[in-house]
């Protein structure tokens, strides 16, 4: 580890590293209502998606072990970014939860995961103000819109709950797998930014 390492880098590393396995987890819970929906062609989009998974996991493993090498020295942006996520996050899920505890209780099964996919897409948009990033702009709709589909292909009784369930999440997977990206490319930045070396990864 360089002398020269910014103080903030630690921090922002290890807070980076880990965030495309998580969002690649969420992308497969998106795509695995494909295999009851279409169970031959579901089940090869979804290990295309387990594929897709295991390389993002893999490079963040590595960018894990990476960061491990710097300290983890608490910054005021990153303790007013924390306090915000939990706030944003309180309420999201709490909200998903409420939703999605009521639908069930009035026999509704087919709007809870259009619902959840509705809440999870829209709640991006704060996170581009949290984070002052454009992307959430760009992705963020893509969930919304394919949710709000959803929700209308529920409406009508000959189609079955898991192709609802499977169109509803669509907009949720793409945007989980280009977030997954885009983060690995923040790692990138965040070293580059720091003057870090990437070829030294543990």
């Amino acid at each position: 580890m360089s002398t020269n390492t910014p103080e903030w880098f630690g921090s922002a590393a290890r807070n980076t590293a880990h965030q495309p396995i998580v969002q690649v987890f969420f992308m497969l819970v998106y795509l695995i209502w494909w295999i009851f929906a279409a169970p031959v062609a579901g089940t090869l989009i979804f290990v295309v998606g387990v594929a897709y998974a295991a390389v993002v996991v893999f490079l963040s493993v590595r960018n894990i072990r990476h960061a491990a090498n710097f300290p983890n020295v608490p910054t005021a942006e990153g303790a007013l970014i924390g306090k915000r996520m939990g706030i944003l996050s309180g309420i999201s899920y709490g909200t998903l939860w409420i939703v999605a505890i009521v639908l069930a209780l009035l026999g509704e099964w087919r709007l809870v995961f259009p619902a959840v996919a509705l809440i999870i897409g829209a709640h991006f948009f704060p996170l581009a103000f949290i984070f002052r990033r454009r992307i959430d702009f760009l992705l963020a709709p893509i969930a919304v819109v394919f949710a709000v589909i959803g929700f209308l292909v529920a409406a009508r009784p000959e189609i079955s709950w898991a192709f609802v369930y499977a169109i509803s999440g669509i907009g949720g997977a793409v945007a989980t797998a280009a977030y997954a990206v885009y983060l690995l490319f923040t790692y990138r930045n965040l070293c580059r930014e720091a003057g870090v070396a990437r070829e030294k990864l543990s």
